[in-house]
């Protein structure tokens, strides 16, 4: 269900009008509202924070990422937060940073990070083999979903063929991916390129202390 269908159930919900629902949140005409339940004008994110509360829901059911609309399970856990400077991505598994490649995938909840890190999910990291650029087993590594491809980026990888993933700094040519750990006790990885999927670009990771 995209973000526009959830704004049109919740103002139908509660009886709102189109119009209405323009006048709560500032704007001009109702034209704008019937674009972004339509899902022809995308939301700013600073305006999500306004709908979630004009709609009296929560910013993670109209993102979809969680079916319960109730306002009392957006950020209840997080102590002195503003709330739309932050948001939550799910921590969707576990990633392996080491010689044998895994990933689980299982849902581990949620992570709050700053509005201006553009992340799609969370992964737990499994392994030591890039502890050189500070990314530690147990660490959160936040991903993002990317369409193009650097080299020399951290990368989750996935291994088509053998269901398995990894997280390394990662160079691209004609016919393989060569995944570079950021450990010397460790060797790279060379890859099939058609036996590789990029998951998304590594753009933050949290330390736990």
């Amino acid at each position: 269900m995209s973000i526009g269908t959830r704004i049109k159930e919740k103002r139908l919900e509660l009886g709102f009008t189109q119009e209405e629902l323009a006048n709560k949140l500032g704007y001009k005409s109702k034209s704008t509202i019937n674009k972004i339940e339509m899902d022809i004008n995308d939301i700013p994110q600073s305006k999500v924070v306004a709908f979630a509360n004009a709609l009296n829901t929560t910013i993670a059911y109209l993102m979809g990422w969680e079916d319960d609309p109730s306002p009392d399970n957006d950020y209840s856990d997080v102590k002195n937060l503003i709330h739309p400077s932050a948001y939550r991505i799910p921590i969707v598994g576990k990633i392996c940073a080491g010689d044998g490649c895994f990933v689980i995938e299982e849902k581990m909840g949620y992570f709050t990070i700053d509005h201006t890190i553009k992340a799609d999910f969370a992964l737990v990291v499994k392994g030591d083999s890039m502890i050189d650029i500070d990314i530690n087993d147990g660490d959160i590594v936040l991903i993002k979903k990317v369409y193009d491809y650097y080299d020399g980026k951290i990368y989750a990888i996935r291994l088509i063929d053998e269901n398995e993933a990894t997280i390394k700094r990662c160079y691209f040519e004609e016919d393989k991916v060569i995944m570079q750990p950021c450990n010397p006790e460790f060797k790279p990885m060379i890859a099939d390129g058609k036996n590789v999927s990029v998951v998304g670009e590594c753009v933050g990771v949290y330390h736990a202390l």
